[in-house]
């Protein structure tokens, strides 16, 4: 007998660990070390982020094929990005050409987009704030976890592919956990459906800014804070810090967007995220780079979870799944993002004018904000 967990915004946190926090951001954490051990060059690293970006993206557009994503079943998806994702992470062990790793980094991406869309469909109709919360909390837990992982192994002189071993081991662990069937909700779980004027316009171009300009940090804060500092180790401290951020920053949002309403802690949330972008090149210390990965950490996760019940609430139509559009629109801007920094650093030798334009991305989200929360205060998803 199928053993069944009730309790969705736990199984979704275990979920988004995997697909996003030791998927996607990993990577992250295992980039200096690889730079150190001249398994990868800065250029190499670079172009993998830029595949898995593309994956990302990729992932999204398929999902945006309504019909497509149904006849897959978002069950099925979300356990064929898992396994995806486990496999992926154990294939950067043995070392491989570039262009290799820059497949396998494009397939990684696929899975977390297939994973992110699905269980996101899955949870949000059963979700009110504090489950919201928890579910997108998974990110920074999976964060952590990576900083962990990578700061042990270089304290115990562990090479980065024994490392990325003991990743892949985690991530089996969670795929085991997610392999349990999700109960189906009971009716006082969902939140009765509430609609408004939500410009899905508006905030498809607010979702792209938001992942163009956090992404830059995402992706390069344990690099840069070992360049800046001379210290691969204090990168992945400085990472880990960002992780710790991120773990309670969607339930604090959630709570409150809920008593304040969105458009406030949207606007708060993407301030708070333009100052942490652009710091790096304002504020180039220790200070300053602690700084970044609390205001980052803390910030980029509440932003999914503020505009993922928004576009929640957005009418499904043949063909058209508004959610992963949007997801889409977020993609295109991380993908965007690492491209323009990797030039911009072999240009100029410094990542300082990268962060300053994230920053300014950020900045001009700020007027769609309206547009894009419509007229609600806050929001509650719609019954499926």
């Amino acid at each position: 007998m199928p053993v069944h967990t009730s309790r969705p915004g736990l199984y979704g946190l275990v979920a988004l660990c995997l697909a996003m926090g030791l998927g996607r951001f990993f990577y992250t954490s295992m980039l200096p070390p690889m730079l150190a051990e001249q398994r990868l060059t800065l250029a190499d690293g670079s172009a993998l982020a830029f595949w898995n970006y593309a994956g990302y993206l990729a992932g999204s557009m398929v999902m945006a094929r309504y019909p497509l994503a149904r006849r897959l079943s978002l069950r099925r998806g979300l356990m064929v990005g898992a396994g995806l994702t486990v496999l992926t992470m154990a294939a950067m062990i043995p070392d491989c050409p570039p262009a290799l790793w820059s497949a396998l980094r494009f397939v990684a991406g696929f899975a977390s987009a297939l994973m992110f869309v699905c269980i996101s469909t899955l949870v949000l109709p059963r979700a009110d704030a504090a489950t919201r919360g928890i579910l997108f909390a998974g990110v920074g837990v999976g964060i952590v976890l990576s900083g962990l992982l990578s700061g042990l192994g270089e304290g115990l002189g562990l090479s980065s592919a024994v490392t990325w071993a003991l990743g892949a081991l985690l991530g089996l662990l969670s795929l085991a956990w997610i392999a349990r069937p999700l109960a189906a909700p009971r009716s006082a779980q969902a939140a009765p459906a509430t609609r408004s004027a939500v410009s899905q316009s508006a905030l498809t171009w607010l979702y792209g800014l938001a992942g163009f300009g956090y992404i830059i940090a995402a992706t390069y804060l344990p690099t840069l804070a070992a360049e800046t500092l001379g210290n691969t180790r204090a990168g992945g401290w400085i990472w880990l810090v960002a992780g710790l951020a991120a773990m309670p920053s969607p339930i604090l949002w959630a709570k409150a967007n809920h008593r304040y309403g969105t458009a406030p802690m949207l606007t708060l949330n993407l301030l708070l995220q333009a100052i942490g972008a652009a710091l790096p090149a304002l504020w180039p210390t220790q200070a300053g780079l602690y700084l970044t990965a609390v205001l980052i950490g803390g910030t980029f996760m509440g932003t999914v979870t503020l505009v993922m019940p928004l576009a929640r609430s957005l009418p499904l139509r043949p063909n058209h799944h508004p959610l992963a559009w949007i997801v889409a629109a977020y993609g295109l801007g991380q993908l965007a993002g690492p491209l323009l920094a990797g030039w911009l650093r072999h240009s100029s030798g410094s990542f300082a004018l990268p962060c300053l334009i994230a920053g300014a991305a950020l900045l001009l989200a700020l007027p769609l904000v309206p547009a894009a929360c419509g007229s609600r205060r806050s929001v509650s998803p719609p019954q499926p």
